[in-house]
């Protein structure tokens, strides 16, 4: 369905609040080709940065070699995001109450901001003449 529009698709899995009715959510967010090439480094980035410091598990899990049921001990909260064929990245969610449930959400958005940022300073860059100066 995506391939033939030219999108990659980003899938999040938020397992947290395993005590409340509704703990799970599954979301595909659908991205430019470009966009979606460069996810994994901004979610890999995100997920190093996210959470406690001092963790009892493993800041960041390769999805690529294996399956989030094998990489993710049963019965912990967890963030995974996969990009398609690609593989992907899972996190064990340390403390509930500063994770925010919004988090692979904010990690799409800032694909799409850096985007946004480098074609506006090379548009700037291209047709305002003089910003930059030869030395």
């Amino acid at each position: 369905m995506f391939e033939s529009q030219e999108l990659d698709c980003v899938f999040m899995e938020t397992y947290m609040n395993l005590r409340r009715k509704q703990h799970m959510v599954l979301e595909c967010i659908p991205l430019p080709r470009e966009l979606g090439d460069m996810a994994p480094i901004y979610f890999k980035k995100a997920i190093m940065e996210c959470d406690e410091e001092w963790a009892m598990n493993k800041k960041l899990v390769d999805l690529s070699s294996k399956d989030i049921r094998r990489a993710v001990p049963r019965g912990l909260p967890y963030f995974a995001v996969d990009f398609g064929l690609q593989g992907g990245f899972a996190h064990v969610i340390e403390n509930e109450q500063k994770f925010p449930h919004y988090f692979g959400k904010v990690g799409c958005i800032n694909v799409v901001k850096h985007h946004l940022y480098c074609h506006i300073i090379f548009s700037l860059f291209l047709f305002i003449p003089g910003i930059v100066k030869s030395v």
